[in-house]
């Protein structure tokens, strides 16, 4: 397998609340103008929203070709690490409304779906991955939260889940440019779609 018939898809989040710049926009948008060999490397800017942003990932999941690999990005201001999410909950339950100016409480994600869906990218080897690019620490992280980023993650797995889809994918939370100044971040994603790249070759040799 060469990696011109790979396919990635990186999403990020527009600015929401008093974040004015969201680093994980900043990040795939740097990344939409690198190239890495034949690989197709798609990026998607999705609303905070908690209805419009997983309906815009289905959508364009229909639109497009089966990915190899899919990692979302968002912003957990508040931590002082970068964070590989492990595991994502079918719940919306929110302190601050979206975009939109939904607050949910203790909503499902999808109706009658399953509870949680774990991450089904490499998480640990990630880790490895990334921790050479950058001084801030990068963690294995055991929850998303509630809020839009939960739920982006969440719906993009039970889709795939859905189609019986080989697509991997996870979520990344980003933390604040005093913690990760963003050429760190950049460095850090783009090491990781390197990374992701060499490991579907090595492993289909």
């Amino acid at each position: 397998m060469t990696d011109i018939s790979m396919r990635i898809l990186l999403t990020g989040f527009e600015p929401f609340g008093d974040i004015s710049i969201n680093p994980s926009m900043e990040v795939v948008q740097a990344l939409s103008s690198m190239t890495f060999g034949g690989t197709v490397v798609d990026t998607l800017i999705l609303p905070v929203s908690f209805e419009q942003a997983p309906r815009k990932l289905r959508q364009w999941l229909y639109l497009h070709a089966e990915y190899d690999y899919i990692v979302s990005l968002g912003v957990a201001r508040k931590r002082t690490h970068l964070s590989i999410e492990r595991v994502a909950i079918n719940c919306m339950d929110a302190s601050k409304q979206d975009n939109d100016g939904l607050i949910p409480h203790d909503k499902s994600v999808v109706f009658d779906a399953p509870a949680a869906y774990f991450s089904t990218l490499p998480i640990k080897e990630m880790k490895v991955w990334m921790e050479g690019e950058t001084d801030c620490p990068i963690k294995i992280s055991n929850t998303a939260g509630t809020y839009v980023c939960n739920a982006v993650f969440y719906a993009a797995l039970h889709e795939l889940a859905r189609r019986n889809a080989l697509t991997q994918c996870g979520f990344i939370h980003l933390p604040s440019y005093q913690c990760m100044p963003l050429p760190e971040m950049v460095g850090c994603v783009a090491r990781l779609v390197s990374r992701l790249i060499e490991k579907e070759q090595f492993d289909y040799l």
